[in-house]
């Protein structure tokens, strides 16, 4: 069981207390605005083009995989390795920053074009997401649950 002072708990905004609060909320926010933005597109606004890197096809394989279903998995994750390991994740300021680089990429993505910059950051966001990831796990030497980082690690230089 894991033991909280909960007044230091309270000063966290509960949003930022587990981590599938903010990745299940911008994962679902993303999935209406990728909707939208494919049946406009769909439907003849070829303009919406220069929004998806000008190849439709492309932003909406890279954008369900790495946008959509990495945010999921990865914040399913960080709140699951919480029961694995007794110890407790990452949270307030630490989780604000993996959904923020998680977040600069998929509006850079969107918006930019298809640079060196958007894409680090859309693989930075991964990397720093395993690495609070792994931290509990070799801190209660569960090694089988490393298998996880090693997944994401390889899908990030895929």
């Amino acid at each position: 069981m894991q033991i909280i002072d909960k007044a230091k708990e309270d000063k966290i905004p509960a949003i930022l207390r587990l981590g599938f609060r903010p990745f299940f909320l911008g994962a679902s926010a993303f999935s209406v605005i990728a909707m939208v933005m494919w049946a406009l597109f769909c439907s003849g606004e070829s303009q919406l083009s220069s929004f998806m890197y000008s190849n439709p096809i492309w932003w909406h394989s890279h954008e369900m995989l790495f946008g959509f279903s990495g945010a999921v998995i990865i914040g399913f994750l960080l709140t699951a390795v919480q029961n694995w390991t007794g110890q407790t994740s990452i949270k307030g300021t630490k989780l604000l920053l993996v959904f923020s680089l998680w977040l600069i990429a998929r509006i850079g993505l969107m918006l930019g074009s298809v640079s060196s910059i958007w894409l680090f950051i859309d693989t930075l966001w991964i990397l720093v997401a395993i690495y609070y990831l792994a931290i509990p796990i070799i801190k209660v030497k569960q090694w089988r649950n490393l298998f996880f980082c090693a997944c994401f690690t390889t899908v990030c230089f895929y």
